[in-house]
Order: C-alpha cells, then sequence, then structure tokens
C-alpha cells in the first residue's frame, strides 16, 4: 500500500516535470521554429537543423555545469568545503593530495557539486547551498537576455544559442528550484523538507560528512557511528531521515554484521517509509546478496526481490561499483552461470580502475571474496572450473 502511494507520487511529480518541460518546450519551439524557418544558417534545412541540435546539446552541457557552479559558488560562500565536481560521469574530485579525474554516475542526476558543511547547529546553511544551482540557472537566462536586447545584429547563430540559453536555464531553474520528488528530490524539495523538520538538517549534514570520509578513501565501517545512525521510525518519513537508514545498513554491511543487516533492510522494505526508488532498490539488491551468501538461502525470496524495478535500475546504476558484486553474487549462486560470473567481475576490475571512493572498492572485494567462498562451499564440483574467474 505504502510502495503503491509513493509510486503514484512519484509518477505525480513526474507528470508535473513534463508539464513544466512541454510548456517551456513548446514555447521555445515555437519562437525558435520561427527564427530557424527565416533564416537560413546554410543552404540545406537538414543541415541547420543539424547545427541547430548541436546548439542545444551544448547549451544543455553548459547549464549543468553552470547549476553546479552555482552550488559550489554559494556553498564555498556559506562555508562548505569542496569535496567533488561532476558533469555526466567526469567527476573532479578532491583528495589529500590534490585533485583526480574519476569516473562516477548517479541515476536521476545530469551532474553534481559535493560539498561538506562546517558544522552542525541550528544556523547551519543549507539554503543557500540548495539554491545556488537553480539561481546560476536564473542568472545565466537573465544575462542571456539581456544580450540579446542590447544587441540585436548580431548572428544568427550566437542568437539561436542566447535565445536556448534562457529557455534552457528558466527550464532547470524550475524544475530544481519547485519542490518534486520524482523518484530522487531535487534541491527545492531538499529545502522544503529541511525547513519543515530541523532533524532533517542533521541528516543532511551527517550524509554530506559521510561523503567527505568516502573522498578520503575511508571505508564506511570507519565513520564514526554518530554520522551514521538508525532514526526512528516517525524520522523515517521525511526523505533525509530515510536516506540514513539507508547508508547505516550500508555501515552494517561493510562491517560485515550480516544478520542486523538483513533485519534492518527486511524493515525498510516491509514499511511505509519516504525512501527514494533509487535507495529503496539499492537495498534489496543488497538484501539478495545477503539471502544468497547465507547458509539456507531462500530462492524464493530472492526470484521476488529481483524483480523487473530492481533489474532495471541495476542498468541505471552499472556504473557503480557495488553492481558487478551484486552481479557476480546473482550469477554465481543463483543462476549459476560462471560466464556472466566472470563477466561481472570483469565489469568491476574495468569500474574500480576510475571510481572515486578507494574504500568502496576495497569493501566490495570483500564482498566479491565472500561469495566467491560461499560458491566454492557449496558447489565443491565447481571450483575447477570457478579458479579462473579473477
Amino acid at each position: 500500500m505504502g510502495r503503491n502511494r509513493k509510486k503514484k507520487n512519484s509518477a505525480f511529480a513526474t507528470l508535473i516535470l513534463m508539464l513544466i518541460g512541454g510548456f517551456v518546450g513548446l514555447f521555445a519551439g515555437k519562437y525558435l521554429g520561427k527564427m530557424i524557418a527565416s533564416t537560413s544558417l546554410t543552404n540545406s534545412f537538414g543541415l541547420d537543423i543539424a547545427i541547430f541540435a548541436i546548439v542545444t546539446i551544448i547549451v544543455v552541457y553548459l547549464q549543468i555545469i553552470i547549476h553546479e557552479l552555482g552550488h559550489m559558488i554559494f556553498g564555498l560562500f556559506t562555508g562548505y568545503k569542496f569535496l567533488s565536481f561532476r558533469v555526466g560521469n567526469i567527476t573532479l574530485i578532491r583528495k589529500e593530495n590534490g585533485y583526480k579525474l574519476a569516473s562516477f554516475s548517479f541515476p536521476g542526476t545530469a551532474g553534481q557539486c559535493i560539498m561538506s558543511p562546517e558544522r552542525l547547529d541550528d544556523d547551519m546553511p543549507f539554503v543557500l547551498y540548495n539554491l545556488g544551482g537553480g539561481l546560476f540557472n536564473l542568472f545565466a537566462a537573465a544575462i542571456s537576455l539581456l544580450f540579446l536586447n542590447l544587441f540585436s545584429n548580431m548572428h544568427v547563430l550566437l542568437t539561436i544559442f542566447l535565445s536556448e540559453t534562457i529557455f534552457l536555464g528558466v527550464f532547470f531553474a524550475i524544475i530544481n528550484l519547485f519542490p518534486l520528488n520524482f523518484g530522487i528530490s531535487n534541491d527545492g524539495y531538499n529545502i522544503m523538507t529541511m525547513i519543515r523538520n530541523k532533524k532533517s538538517r542533521k541528516y543532511f549534514f551527517m550524509q554530506l560528512k559521510l561523503m567527505e570520509y568516502l573522498t578520503l578513501d575511508k571505508r564506511v565501517r570507519d565513520i564514526p557511528n554518530e554520522l551514521i545512525e538508525m532514526p526512528s521510525d516517525s524520522e523515517l518519513n521525511n526523505v533525509m531521515g530515510a536516506a540514513n537508514a539507508v547508508l547505516y545498513c550500508g555501515k552494517l554491511m561493510d562491517e560485515q554484521r550480516f544478520d542486523e543487516a538483513k533485519e534492518k533492510i527486511d524493515y525498510l522494505l516491509e514499511s511505509d517509509f519516504n525512501i527514494i526508488n533509487v535507495h529503496r532498490e539499492v537495498i534489496k539488491a543488497d538484501r539478495i546478496y545477503l539471502e544468497l551468501i547465507s547458509e539456507n538461502p531462500s530462492m524464493e525470496l530472492v526470484k521476488e526481490l529481483y524483480d523487473k524495478d530492481l533489474k532495471k535500475m541495476m542498468k541505471a546504476l552499472k556504473n557503480n561499483i557495488s553492481t558487478p558484486r551484486f552481479n557476480y553474487a546473482v550469477e554465481l549462486l543463483y543462476n549459476e552461470n560462471i560466464e556472466k560470473a566472470k563477466l561481472a567481475i570483469s565489469n568491476f576490475n574495468k569500474i574500480k580502475s576510475k571510481y572515486p571512493y578507494a574504500g568502496e572498492i576495497e569493501s566490495e572485494t570483500e564482498l566479491l571474496e565472500i561469495a566467491k567462498n560461499k560458491y566454492e562451499e557449496t558447489s565443491i564440483n565447481n571450483i575447477r572450473d570457478h579458479n579462473d574467474i579473477y
């Protein structure tokens, strides 16, 4: 019942997003369509459309960069410490010995600027840091509008570029600042949550501090307990508290307190808590892994949990270091497909070569080894075929 309600809320937010996009797109399309129809960049309509498409792609990526720069600048202004800056899957991350380029992505986000707050108290700044991205998109749109009005005789290509910057800047601002939770909460939703519930500010602080530890290549198990705690039931009803519960389950996994992790995950999955879709599917995957490595695994439970939503999410999370570990356990202990298990290990090694968080790599490597040992214990006749997996 609760999960269906959350799906309806997510569908409603997606509908709002589509309506906003449709309205902005219709207005922009009408304006830009007239411009393209009345002015020829080349002597070919097809080539003109191709150039227009290229300009659109460039502007989209520029708006992503501008958005994340807004978070960074407002974060620095309010005392946050820079940790990483991501556009697409290209990530610039700050390490103890300097800056490093890495590869990372997260479903539902085109970019991300992660920063660490200086303190946790009643006056902890959170509004400007979250507002910064959308405000910078609006600022870029305003500057473009000013240039269009000041310089009326500019080249048509520059006119198209500035016009798209206006429309897409407004679009980015609206979809980030208007509170929406379409499987992942946007900036406006985070602000609304923290204004309504002061305790959620603590969880916001804890999540960013956790990222600081991961950036320093620490493991989740190394993070002080006061930064990861299991919230009370009432606190699990807001998205920040629910996210912290998922992180707590991750800490139990890294500490290899598997029975406790199973208990907590079962409780979260069976209850009506405000867990975003990505996190819900991630803990479902961890629950399957925990079942497969247990002494008497229930294959019926694995079959039930390994549904189309999880399979879809695992594809979306294909560049996350935990995904090939999950796939390895499933192929080895559930499907008994040695070749696909080998492929999962190959993907794991490929991802870890560019992955930004060494602590996570170390943790996931141990979990891989546990799955391998489980297979060897239960399938002694297949050890010879399995020894060359890694």
